[in-house]
């Protein structure tokens, strides 16, 4: 297997859930309400103009949206879009950046707990998703950053030819404190992988450590 895997370390993107406080019976403002993972494209001016989520749809944005994350023009980010679909009119409610993270050959964060929420395998297999909670606080006013990654400890061949990655989620408390919870997701590309590819996904719970399965385009 080539050894493109890129050593990649990264500030955790915290990523608050949408909230409704009260829940509303029949077509109330948040009725149309989806959240799709998608791939989203910045135009020129650096602004949000188009997603594609991973089932292949095209969703087009009603008006261009800039945010604080997405600086570079005409290119492409990762994220978590809430956005509102009615009579072929798209409007978008939020849009969180999601972090794309490359595997390393060499640990150098560490394997500090947190909670594992749930892992899959996007429908076009491009990329494999983890939702995690951290535990954090702040400091003077200031919130600790706190650093993630993803190592591949080692790289197996069967007999026909098939590899198995085991890959472990990486994470460095950095001293923050843990007063509550925040939830966030990384995004690790699948789409360089051969066919058939056996992922093993190692991460180091609270309640002790989680092993999940999966497989590259079966």
């Amino acid at each position: 297997m080539k050894r493109w895997l890129l050593i990649w370390s990264l500030l955790i993107a915290v990523l608050a859930a949408c909230e409704h406080g009260n829940y509303e019976d029949g077509d109330s403002q948040y009725s149309w309400l989806r959240a799709d993972f998608v791939v989203v494209r910045s135009n020129a001016d650096k602004a949000l103009y188009q997603a594609v989520n991973d089932e292949g749809d095209t969703i087009h944005f009603a008006s261009p949206l800039s945010t604080s994350w997405a600086l570079t023009p005409d290119t492409t980010y990762r994220a978590l879009l809430y956005y509102q679909k009615k009579d072929q009119r798209v409007e978008v409610i939020n849009v969180k950046h999601i972090p794309v993270v490359h595997f390393a050959l060499v640990d150098t964060i560490g394997s500090d707990p947190l909670t594992f929420q749930s892992a899959w395998m996007s429908n076009n297999q491009r990329y494999l998703n983890i939702a995690f909670m951290v535990k954090t606080g702040k400091v003077n006013g200031e919130v600790i950053p706190q650093r993630m990654g993803v190592v591949c400890d080692s790289i197996t061949e069967s007999e026909d030819g098939e590899n198995t990655l085991f890959l472990r989620l990486t994470h460095a408390q950095n001293q923050a404190p843990q007063y509550y919870s925040s939830q966030g997701y990384i995004s690790i590309p699948a789409y360089p992988l051969p066919k058939g590819t056996h992922i093993v996904l190692r991460v180091n719970d609270y309640r002790g450590m989680i092993e999940k399965k999966f497989r590259v385009n079966p």
